[in-house]
């Protein structure tokens, strides 16, 4: 096996690429930003210079001219410019402020003059965009490819990869990965409006205090050239994010499961980069900015895959190409050939065949048999086997491994009804969303959770509050002993609880109800607080389903098994001091449930539900996720 020197070689190397990609696209756009200059001097000297004292008119009168109506020929570039915005599609926004100007019988000449310098920027920014957008889509599918090539040189075997998928790649590039929340292209939008708005003002000012044209023109330099530093810190960065996004996505796909931190030692190393070198973290805990570069603007840091001493083999889960084959990978090997044969399906009958001993042992193999007679087609059956088998968290894997074929029965439903599981019969019933920004496989998965829940089990639980509330109801049936309701996972939610209390503003509430992929957190939501607003829920009557039988049992048996629960929650040093708060822990053990449920789902599927639940639940979560790490293997 190549050591760890190697890798940090090579992966170094490859970084140093992928930049010089984003200096490039840089050193695009500076050439681009210093010819808007060129021509919006031109405009605002041509504009001034018809008013110039050599027409023996001063600066007051020249004021005045510029605030009269201007003539018909801005009309001529304005439709000039409506032309030239279709044949590019410009963004739309500027489109209707270009017609409405053409549309208008007076327009003073600064307004005029505003416009044109305006039309220079928006095309600036316009093609910034385009080159940015291109980059970092080259960036990412170059990153993958050469990552993969690494990774099968390095180890002297390789096999055919699937091409990238496009879907994928655009919801990448349209996803905020920084704290403020903002993708690049919303990012390039802010610092175009901050640029114009700043020269507009220039230019208003300019005429307002009789200056020098020069002046202006200076200033509007100086904004330009900051507005250029910001372009070249946004592509470095968002490169830098790409990149590592690239090399994620390729980990995953190829079985790497530790990655390790790779700083640039010298004299500009960042503190936090400095911190950093060396950690080696699990593929699931891979985040950008967290626990992966980029740590900050012009980040240098790496990643590099990371393997245990007696680690020596490619997965064999992996190493599957198209033909089922693995081929040795010669060490002269260009990437140019490895690409063709690897990723385009090119002839191999000039590779040897891999020896099944230097592949790794095999990996738990996943066999979804009750789910293939769903009624689901092969291919979304295939899709979903994907997602479990090529998971980055193994647990979920062994989890599926070990217990899903242990259902009785799965089935689609395509007509009326919902997603349910069914305990009763061990019968998993689930539909496909409607909304487009829910992940089609969520229900799915959310209800082979509960049936996880239900059926599987883990080590290193306990389940003191449960057993109390067992003794004191006798309603064993009711109150179950499942990871959900397990003392660790109910202090998680209550954690939780908190938390939630602390973050729920109104705004976040309206970012909530707008977004269908943060449904299951809503669920949690509204089943820890009574009467809650959220949109999403299964309603009072589901989560008060466990109070109510004991409720029930009260008034069939004439006994007292209320007052007996409060008694149990009061002596666990939980405020059961009303029967109001009695209600609301008991009802907690619903939410347990569908936030558990819930999770599984975000886990297996990803995506925007995983995000908002790291947001609100971030305790149950990490709760979960330890849970999973115990799941025993069936008797």
């Amino acid at each position: 096996m190549k050591n760890s020197d190697y890798w940090k070689s090579r992966f170094a190397q490859l970084e140093e690429a992928q930049n010089q990609k984003g200096a490039d696209t840089y050193a695009e756009i500076e050439k681009i930003y210093k010819q808007a200059q060129k021509e919006i001097e031109g405009k605002i000297n041509t504009w001034y210079q018809r008013f110039a004292s050599n027409n023996g008119i001063s600066m007051t009168e020249a004021r005045k001219l510029l605030f009269g109506a201007d003539l018909k020929e801005f009309k001529w570039d304005v439709n000039d410019y409506i032309r030239y915005g279709k044949r590019n599609a410009m963004n739309q926004a500027w489109m209707k402020e270009l017609e409405n100007a053409s549309a208008r019988f007076h327009i003073t000449r600064l307004e005029a003059l505003k416009l044109r310098v305006q039309q220079s920027m928006e095309q600036v920014f316009d093609n910034q965009l385009n080159h940015v957008d291109a980059a970092m889509r080259r960036i990412y599918q170059d990153g993958y490819c050469h990552t993969a090539y690494e990774l099968q040189k390095g180890f002297g075997i390789g096999w055919d990869m699937a091409e990238l998928d496009q879907k994928h790649l655009d919801k990448l590039l349209a996803k905020p990965w920084a704290v403020d929340g903002k993708n690049f292209s919303e990012r390039i939008w802010t610092n175009k409006q901050k640029l114009i708005s700043e020269m507009h003002n220039e230019l208003t000012r300019n005429v307002m205090l009789g200056q020098d044209p020069q002046k202006a023109i200076d200033a509007i330099a100086k904004k330009m050239k900051t507005s250029r530093y910001n372009a070249g810190r946004l592509v470095m960065t968002e490169g830098a994010y790409f990149n590592s996004a690239a090399q994620r996505d390729c980990f995953h796909a190829l079985d790497v499961e530790q990655y390790e931190i790779v700083a640039t030692l010298d004299s500009h190393t960042s503190e936090i980069c400095q911190r950093m070198d060396g950690k080696v973290f699990p593929m699931k805990d891979f985040e950008a900015g967290v626990t992966a570069p980029p740590f900050h603007v012009y980040c240098r840091s790496i990643t590099v895959p990371y393997f245990e001493e007696d680690f020596g083999k490619m997965g064999q889960r992996a190493a599957k190409g198209k033909d089922g084959e693995t081929y040795y990978v010669p060490s002269d090997m260009g990437y140019e050939k490895w690409k063709k044969i690897f990723i385009d399906g090119g002839d191999k009958s000039g590779l040897q065949k891999a020896n099944s001993n230097d592949i790794m042992k095999k990996k738990p193999e996943i066999k979804l048999n009750k789910l293939k007679q769903s009624g689901m087609t092969e291919a979304e059956y295939q899709e979903y086997l994907n997602i479990i088998g090529n998971h980055g968290n193994k647990d979920i894997v062994k989890l599926y491994s070990v217990y899903a074929d242990k259902i009785e029965k799965v089935n689609l439903i395509t007509k009326g009804g919902s997603g349910v599981y069914q305990p009763e019969s061990v019968i998993l019933n689930f539909m496909y969303p409607k909304y487009a920004d829910m992940n089609k496989y969520g229900t799915l998965a959310h209800e082979y959770g509960h049936f996880f829940d239900d059926k599987a089990e883990f080590s290193g639980l306990n389940f003191k509050e449960i057993e109390a509330v067992r003794k004191a109801t006798g309603l064993d049936s009711i109150f179950k002993k499942v990871a959900s309701s397990s003392d660790e996972f109910l202090a998680a939610m209550r954690k939780d609880k908190i938390h939630i209390c602390d973050i729920l503003t109104a705004d976040a509430k309206a970012d909530l109800i707008a977004h269908n992929a943060s449904s299951g957190v809503q669920d949690v939501i509204n089943g820890l607080f009574i009467k809650s607003s959220l949109r999403w829920g299964h309603g009072e009557l589901y989560y008060n389903q466990k109070y109510a039988a004991v409720c029930l049992m009260d008034t069939i048996l004439k006994s007292s098994l209320e007052k007996k629960l409060q008694q149990v929650y009061n002596d666990l040093g939980l405020d059961a001091s009303d029967q109001s708060k009695t209600k609301s822990i008991c009802r907690q053990y619903k939410a347990a449930s569908e936030a558990w449920a819930n999770m599984m789902s975000a886990e297996v599927c990803g995506g925007e539900s995983l995000d908002y639940v790291k947001k609100y639940l971030p305790n149950s979560y990490q709760t979960m996720l330890n849970i999973l790490k115990g799941v025993k293997a069936s008797e």
